[in-house]
């Protein structure tokens, strides 16, 4: 027969994984994220010149054997979201395993330009936000600058 204390403690295990999925699945991957611009993978930074490249790179340690899917989220200052990117990946052993995604914007056409009298829009200048996700699991995120 199952202990008063032992049943409480198994019931909150459950609430928490119901009721906070996020909370519960925090710690289930060790992953590093840093954001780099273009041909500095070596220094990571967290502003960026509105003409480069934003790269991030994600370093998940100790992954089971299986298949995995990395996405990245990428959300203007707005809140809307710019882009989204995903890498399918199936690895046989234990191991780490690192990618790198990137995001660079367009600016707009000559007419549009012209028409605007700027090369980018308004809410593309200031704070952004990319989240990692590792099988649907929060596995990092980075807020950045595009001046």
């Amino acid at each position: 027969m199952i202990s008063h204390r032992l049943f409480g403690w198994l019931a909150f295990c459950v609430f928490i994984q119901q009721c906070f999925p996020a909370y519960a699945m925090a710690n289930s991957y060790q992953c590093t994220t840093d954001l780099f611009a273009d041909g500095k993978q070596h220094i990571s930074i967290d502003t960026f010149s509105i003409h480069e490249k934003v790269y991030i790179q994600t370093l998940c340690k100790e992954l089971e054997p299986g298949t995995y899917e990395m996405v990245t989220v990428w959300h203007r200052p707005s809140g809307q979201i710019q882009r989204q990117d995903s890498h399918v990946f199936t690895l046989t052993t234990t191991s780490g395993y690192r990618v790198e995604f990137w995001m660079k914007l367009h600016h707009k056409s000559p007419l549009q330009e012209t028409l605007a009298n700027a090369k980018y829009a308004d809410d593309d200048i200031g704070g952004w936000t990319v989240n990692v996700y590792l099988n649907q699991d929060l596995a990092g995120r980075k807020k950045f600058t595009l001046r």
